[in-house]
């Protein structure tokens, strides 16, 4: 039997009561009480020592203390006796009525309307109205972060987002198309604009009750955005509500400067109709450029299988197939002029040196998809979403 575990002489942590219903990707969940809180009951986060915490929003959960969230008490290093060792501990109020997803459930009944705005769209964009102010996001929003803060389970509300960098443990189909090119621990801080993406994802699985893209594979789901556009690829044909399918068109825009911003979805929520604007979906080749297998009709799908395929992407690159493709296939102007510029014509490409043929590959792709992640020998990233050294 282990001792009881004291954080900052506030909260007592129970190593002989997990709570695994609680548990997170990165975090082990523990039974806890406040020592001076009447006993409220709450969950106490061991977190995982290889994975980092979001250091830099701790503090600031402090002060969130509307509907929309689990509730923050306090965090800390202790003594983990079970381990032998000093482990981070994030402890929350503890969300009596659960997850909203049991064991292995993948559907819900689904909400009408107004319980979706009453009892989750309203507490939430109203959260998230607080956090950007104070220049915070979520970007862990997905289904299997969500519980209902009352035992009646009508109010719910969004998980941890401390216990793992930003998006780490989000499904592609949550993530921003860029976002979800990037690798998991490497998609950065992002925006209040990602946090309202994956929200939107989250109103198509409540009103349907269920996803029907929930088990897509991930490279699959991203050519279909590419190819698709968010909205088509996520709803699958489903018949969404009449009512709700101007919102998921806002929300789910693949277009950052269209997507619509909390304002707009308050004016939503307030009763006012707004109208979004039909994806733009990328130009199509005359005739598709082979890549690894992946026939690509435009640009962004290729760059995606050049850095897919980056062992056999110099070679491709070099070609004259490429170049044909680029210059003639594409019909393209502003990314004819991306390519000129970064990589120049077809001569300097040949002229290039061997040793540099991965740096080739990642301008390439820089060139062909300005708005992806930096890629490189297999690996995808945003500049924020990398450590400092």
């Amino acid at each position: 039997m282990a001792d009881v575990v004291v954080l900052k002489e506030r909260v007592e942590i129970d190593p002989d009561k997990p709570l695994p219903e609680y548990d997170l990707p990165n975090a082990k969940a523990f039974s806890a009480v406040a020592r001076k809180e009447g006993g409220v009951e709450m969950i106490a986060y061991v977190c995982n020592p290889d994975v980092p915490l979001r250091f830099e929003a701790v503090e600031q959960m402090r002060s969130f203390t509307g509907l929309g969230l689990i509730r923050f008490v306090e965090w800390g290093v202790v003594f983990w006796g079970p381990q032998r060792r000093r482990l981070m501990v994030i402890v929350y109020e503890t969300p009596v009525g659960g997850r909203m997803l049991r064991g292995s459930e993948t559907t819900i009944e689904p909400y009408s309307e107004d319980r979706l705005i009453k009892h989750f769209l309203n507490p939430v964009i109203a959260l998230m109205r607080d956090m950007s102010a104070r220049g915070v996001t979520h970007r862990a929003i997905r289904v299997n972060n969500l519980f209902y803060s009352d035992k009646a389970r009508k109010h719910l509300i969004l998980g941890d987002c401390l216990t793992a960098p930003p998006g780490l443990n989000n499904d592609p189909l949550f993530e921003p198309l860029e976002q979800g090119m990037a690798d998991p621990s490497a998609r950065g801080a992002g925006g209040v604009g990602d946090d309202v993406y994956a929200l939107g994802v989250i109103v198509i699985f409540l009103t349907l009750g269920k996803l029907p893209r929930l088990t897509m594979d991930p490279i699959e789901a991203i050519n279909r955005k590419i190819s698709q556009g968010s909205y088509g690829v996520l709803t699958a044909g489903a018949r969404i509500p009449a009512s709700v399918v101007e919102l998921l068109r806002g929300m789910l825009s693949d277009d950052p400067r269209e997507r619509w911003s909390l304002r707009e979805i308050e004016l939503w929520l307030g009763g006012r109709r707004l109208t979004p604007k039909q994806p733009k979906l990328p130009n199509k080749a005359a005739r598709p450029m082979m890549v690894g297998g992946v026939a690509g009709d435009n640009p962004r799908t290729v760059a995606e299988a050049l850095a897919r395929n980056w062992l056999i992407a110099p070679e491709i690159v070099r070609g004259q197939d490429f170049d044909n493709w680029v210059r003639r296939s594409l019909g393209d102007d502003r990314v004819l002029e991306n390519v000129n510029k970064v990589l120049g014509s077809a001569a300097v490409i040949q002229s290039v040196p061997e040793a540099d043929n991965q740096k080739l590959v990642t301008r390439a792709c820089m060139a062909l998809d300005p708005p992806a992640p930096i890629r490189h020998k297999g690996f995808s990233a945003f500049m924020d979403g990398v450590g400092h050294a």
